[in-house]
């Protein structure tokens, strides 16, 4: 079993492979460190991009407060280039086209 201190030096170094452990033992995977950030915020800052994809698929919290009390998505938005923001814009916009399509399923709506 994973610990939350090999969770996160896990997200730091992009071990993708200790990440999943992580993923499948804890709960809630936006579980916060010592300075307050989620593994997905990390990650982020660590430039780890599979670690950043695996995260975001396992639907790591992008709400989270990150750096400067911005959460990622706003940090994300104030980009103006990287794969590792557009990645996160992409999930962003792929979880409200598919929250929106449940609501529509909900209502009824054709």
């Amino acid at each position: 079993m994973i610990s939350t201190t090999e969770f996160f030096k896990a997200a730091d170094c992009g071990d993708i492979d200790k990440l999943q452990e992580g993923i499948d033992t804890f709960k809630n995977i936006d579980i916060l460190d010592e300075n307050n950030m989620t593994a997905l915020g990390r990650a982020v800052s660590a430039g780890s991009i599979d670690a950043v994809r695996l995260l975001l698929d396992a639907k790591a919290s992008t709400a989270a407060v990150y750096k400067d009390e911005k959460s990622i998505l706003d940090w994300a938005r104030d980009q103006e280039e990287g794969d590792i923001p557009k990645l996160i814009m992409l999930y962003n916009y792929l979880d409200r086209i598919y929250n929106t399509s449940i609501q529509w399923e909900k209502a009824k709506i054709t």
